[in-house]
């Protein structure tokens, strides 16, 4: 369970950004980035990176990286 987190930086990304990621899921204009840095109940920390679409009227998470 995530005890704390902190947002630390979030970005929408232009066509341009989109088209950088060729690697992974297709990325689109308008998706949200978020960078986040979180600690968990058991004192363990990561830095995650969310990538973040609306679909329907509703904001997914579609993808995730993370690093620990």
């Amino acid at each position: 369970m995530i005890a704390t987190y902190q947002i630390l930086g979030k970005k929408v990304l232009t066509a341009a950004e989109a088209a950088e990621y060729t690697d992974s899921e297709p990325r689109l204009e308008g998706d949200v980035v978020l960078e986040v840095y979180e600690e968990y109940d058991q004192g363990r920390t990561s830095n995650v990176t969310y990538f973040m679409r609306e679909i329907h009227g509703e904001w997914r998470i579609y993808s995730l990286s993370f690093t620990m």
